[in-house]
């Protein structure tokens, strides 16, 4: 069955900082294990967090006039910079290929919520909006390992297809 959604795609990622967690992603709805998660309390941390699965893809196709080439981002971490009451900024790591290669981010908790589930993060040089990153699910005893769901606000995307089995 396929669904055309406008205005986001919803994804699903795992962030730990103790990569020896097993994630295993459920299949259907994942269920949030409480109404008073705090994304605070998962991203305000100095230990690197550490992507472990997603539901996406994670490499592109860039092509030139002549050839095309599949870039994979392996390796891919987030590093807290700074943080405040209502802001947290970080450096997304990452090999694009064999190439290390580093970028700043920040982002606002989203205030519709008391604590906080999510973080608005926006483009670094043009101040954009760009995804809504919504804690779903965390390990209760330590938040070493959390379920993110990814929404898109991208102003320029306007459909996207999620495939169901």
């Amino acid at each position: 069955m396929k669904l055309q959604l406008q205005a986001f795609c919803l994804l699903q990622i795992a962030l730990c900082s103790d990569i020896g967690n097993e994630v295993e992603f459920v299949q259907g709805s994942l269920k949030e294990n409480g109404g008073n998660l705090d994304i605070r309390k998962v991203l305000i941390t100095n230990e690197s967090l550490w992507l472990y699965q997603e539901t996406y893809e994670n490499g592109f196709i860039a092509c030139s006039r002549t050839k095309c080439l599949y870039e994979r981002e392996i390796c891919i971490r987030i590093k807290m910079t700074n943080y405040s009451e209502t802001q947290y900024n970080f450096t997304l790591a990452m090999y694009l290929n064999d190439t290390p290669v580093e970028n700043d981010y920040f982002g606002t908790f989203a205030n519709d919520t008391d604590p906080p589930k999510s973080l608005v993060l926006r483009d670094p040089l043009g101040g954009e909006k760009q995804v809504e990153l919504t804690l779903r699910y965390t390990d209760e005893l330590d938040q070493k390992c959390s379920v993110f769901a990814i929404n898109s606000l991208d102003p320029h995307l306007t459909t996207c297809k999620v495939i169901t089995v």
